[in-house]
């Protein structure tokens, strides 16, 4: 797509308008490199982690039907950053224009909209899991993810502890896998 005006380029080189991004602009390698690079918690926690993880442990938490949808979920933030939630919610237009991002990436790759509520309560769940193990405690947190999904601690913990490079090829192994499967 020729971009005129302002524009970001990609780790692939591409040359996108984030608030115009297009399907045909999105591809996952952009997705897995910058999310693999993009630190949680606004870089607050005791040791690097990275959107990619959190990605792969929503993923790999949620029903069959959704893992791709959970993997997929923060993509928008490959092309907008990570901005914590308190903060974003209080941005002017900050989350139509996410919204709009994340519409491009879920025509892209074949997601229907809106994104399944069960993600969004798994995203949640996520968060105070990942606050309790990166940050040392969840006091603050414990009215988050109350009544959602618990998250699977013995599936997620192995995944706190990716460097960028391997969170990256993971969350491609993964869109590999789980765009190639035959359903059963």
């Amino acid at each position: 797509m020729s971009v005129t005006g302002e524009w970001i380029q990609t780790y692939t080189g591409r040359r996108v308008d984030p608030f115009n991004l297009q399907p045909q602009d999105v591809v996952i390698e952009d997705i897995a490199h910058a999310l693999s690079l993009i630190a949680r918690f606004g870089g607050h926690c005791a040791r690097f982690y990275s959107v990619a993880q959190h990605s792969l442990i929503v993923s790999v938490c949620a029903p069959n039907e959704y893992q791709l949808w959970g993997l997929l979920h923060d993509a928008a933030e490959a092309y907008l950053g990570d901005i914590p939630r308190p903060i974003k919610r209080r941005l002017p237009g900050f989350l139509d224009v996410e919204d709009k991002v994340l519409r491009a990436i879920a025509t892209r790759f074949g997601l229907y909209w809106p994104m399944p509520d069960i993600i969004k309560q798994l995203d949640t769940s996520a968060l105070r899991f990942e606050a309790g193990a990166l940050m040392g405690n969840t006091r603050g947190w414990k009215d988050l993810a109350e009544e959602t999904p618990t998250i699977d601690a013995k599936t997620a913990r192995p995944l706190l502890y990716l460097r960028s490079p391997e969170a990256e090829q993971r969350v491609l192994d993964r869109f590999l896998l789980l765009t190639t499967q035959t359903p059963t």
